[in-house]
């Protein structure tokens, strides 16, 4: 399979990107929706201002790769190889994609939509949601052993049914997180 090291792909199109294993690449202004990313392999890549919507990753490698401002609507993440499984986004429209039962250390959603995204029985100890909008997102089973959602918005969650140990909440969530418990703080 092609290796390509320390190369940038600006403006490439659905269809465009070679099969093979990219290490060190950056990928500008790239629309790579809907493509089919079986087998491919990103090793410490960045993906800039990109759209990623509806790609599939089924058997995919993504290991230290940071998408910034990149569209990737409708992404099942849990469909990647999880060996090295690791991602961080900044910025990023993630709505109806999921996580679901992924595991993976670190993971950064910074001023993220994450409207409508299942992280169901997922493993994200450690999460950042900073800035990030929450309408809608599944959490169920999951994981949130200190994970940070100050500033995070529309946040929705079941205390009972996630591990929440050490998470950090901004005095408004607590409220609405004991209010959903029928507690009441006046």
């Amino acid at each position: 399979m092609p290796y390509f090291e320390d190369q940038t792909f600006e403006f490439a199109k659905t269809g465009e990107l070679e099969k093979g294993n990219y290490e060190n690449c950056h990928f500008n202004q790239c629309d790579f929706q809907g493509d089919n990313w079986s087998g491919f392999k990103f090793t410490e890549c960045t993906f800039e201002d990109c759209n990623l919507s509806l790609v599939k990753l089924s058997g995919s490698g993504l290991s230290e790769v940071q998408f910034k401002s990149c569209k990737i609507r409708g992404v099942r993440f849990e469909d990647a190889n999880p060996l090295g499984f690791g991602v961080k986004f900044d910025n990023c429209a993630l709505n109806d994609s999921s996580f679901y039962s992924l595991s993976w250390k670190n993971p950064q959603f910074l001023n993220c939509d994450l409207e409508n995204v299942d992280f169901s029985e997922a493993q994200i100890k450690k999460a950042v949601f900073i800035g990030s909008n929450l309408l809608n997102a599944v959490f169920d089973r999951t994981n949130l052993m200190e994970c940070d959602f100050r500033k995070a918005t529309n946040l929705r969650l079941n205390l009972v049914s996630n591990q929440v140990k050490g998470a950090i909440f901004s005095q408004e969530q607590t409220q609405d997180l004991l209010a959903a418990l029928g507690v009441k703080v006046e």
